[in-house]
């Protein structure tokens, strides 16, 4: 919902998750958007909105998922990505960039270092070679 997305004065905003799968009881989670996500949420708005009330893309999840397959697909990426892929590409970057790994967790809303590890597993293969 556009009432979940708050911006923050640097140009980054701020997203409320209100439940996911991870969060099934309805705790919410409040995560990071970076800048450039905030001017294409703008370039959004401009179409249909900004009302609270209104969602973000007002179609199911599942669209969305098959969306995001179909467009990587077409981009020459192969199939199997769906709206977890971002996150994964999240997790990604943050680790390469040495993000803490607390602070993986939370942006990608885990609760165990476990998961971020499995994601990241090809981001930090190479940490080795600074040792050997």
């Amino acid at each position: 919902m556009w009432g979940d997305i708050a911006a923050e004065p640097d140009g980054s905003g701020r997203l409320t998750i209100r439940r996911s799968k991870t969060d099934q009881t309805g705790e919410g989670r409040i995560v990071a958007v970076t800048p450039a996500a905030m001017d294409d949420l703008d370039c959004l708005a401009r179409f249909g909105g900004r009302l609270p009330e209104r969602r973000v893309w007002p179609v199911s999840d599942r669209t969305i998922s098959r969306r995001i397959d179909q467009a990587a697909r077409d981009a020459g990426l192969g199939g199997g990505h769906s709206g977890h892929s971002g996150r994964v590409g999240m997790a990604m970057r943050m680790t390469r960039v040495g993000a803490p790994i607390a602070t993986v967790m939370r942006q990608g809303r885990w609760n165990t270092e476990h998961m971020v590890a499995r994601y990241t597993r090809s981001e930090t293969a190479g940490e080795a070679l600074r040792y050997l």
